[in-house]
């Protein structure tokens, strides 16, 4: 149970950081174009 919550956290987190990522990348590529 604690094992899958902190999976769960750990998902959430790492989501956020590549969509943040992500976004930034295609923001870079835009101006570059």
């Amino acid at each position: 149970m604690k094992n899958k919550t902190l999976c769960g956290i750990f998902f959430v987190i790492a989501s956020v950081i590549g969509y943040r990522v992500l976004s930034d990348y295609m923001e870079d590529s835009r101006d570059f174009r």
